[in-house]
């Protein structure tokens, strides 16, 4: 998932990891950050943020999903947000919210669709929640 300032993605390592010095962590399986830049996963650093309180993307539904999927989230005061999908390789596919919206819960519907209003194809997206510098994201399975 993104981490909370957006800038980095996250993931679990699920096997033990070898460290750049070489000690091994053992059979303990560890959260890194990695700098979202598409092909450059080289800088590791453990995620120590916290997302807000009361904000989060809180599913979607159907999932897998075809053509078209419910996005709930809820956010924790009125703002700006936005909500943007992206595919599997970082790339942004289509900005669903961008505006001032109400505190709590919110549902919005993607229909399969890019910006252009091209059918995407079969895979994992993620929708991305953006809210004050902070950053939550759920993945999401098109299934044709």
């Amino acid at each position: 998932s993104w981490s909370p300032d957006g800038r980095k993605i996250a993931f679990a390592v699920s096997y033990p990891w070898i460290l750049n010095n070489g000690v091994r962590n053992g059979d303990k399986y560890a959260i890194y950050t990695v700098d979202f830049e598409p092909g450059n996963f080289e800088k590791l650093t453990a995620v120590n943020e916290k997302p807000l309180a009361g904000f989060a993307i809180t599913g979607n539904y159907p999932n897998p999903f075809n053509p078209a999927t419910t996005i709930s989230f809820t956010l924790p005061e009125a703002g700006k947000a936005t909500l943007t999908v992206y595919d599997i390789t970082g790339r942004k596919v289509r900005e669903i919210v961008n505006g001032q919206l109400a505190g709590g819960m919110h549902t919005v519907v993607w229909n399969g669709c890019d910006t252009f209003g091209r059918s995407v194809s079969s895979g994992v997206y993620f929708s991305r929640l953006t809210m004050n510098g902070i950053t939550t994201a759920n993945r999401m399975l098109l299934a044709k």
